[in-house]
């Protein structure tokens, strides 16, 4: 026997918020938080054994860690932009750490607001 369908109470919700003109969308994105350390970055190989090679914005390529709650739930390719942040004190220019996987309506929102900079260049979509 089929379970009955549940009621939905209360208006359905969309992922976007109309601004003051009412008809363009205004879309909330996670930034790099520059006080931490954090920046953006291109991935440019998968090397397996969860790391990654990561074009970063100082445009210096290093050897970025997955950590454990992006591993089977976020499917990671090459040209995808990302925030990462390097490891302080310990080999700075070779590794860091994967914080925030963008998608692509989000990177088409940064580049329209302009907040990529010299990252543009190097994306491929």
């Amino acid at each position: 026997m089929p379970k009955p369908k549940k009621k939905r109470r209360g208006k359905k919700r969309s992922g976007t918020k109309t601004g003051t003109s009412g008809d363009t969308p205004v879309f909330r994105v996670r930034r790099p938080n520059r006080t931490t350390g954090e920046m953006f970055g291109i991935i440019t190989r998968i090397l397996g054994g969860n790391h990654l090679e990561i074009m970063y914005e100082d445009e210096k390529l290093r050897i970025t860690r997955i950590p454990g709650k992006f591993r089977r739930r976020r499917w990671l390719r090459t040209g995808d932009l990302v925030v990462v942040e390097p490891w302080y004190g310990l080999d700075e220019d070779k590794k860091g750490d994967l914080i925030y996987r963008y998608h692509p309506n989000q990177v088409r929102t940064l580049r329209n607001r302009g907040m990529l900079g010299d990252m543009e260049q190097f994306l491929e979509f």
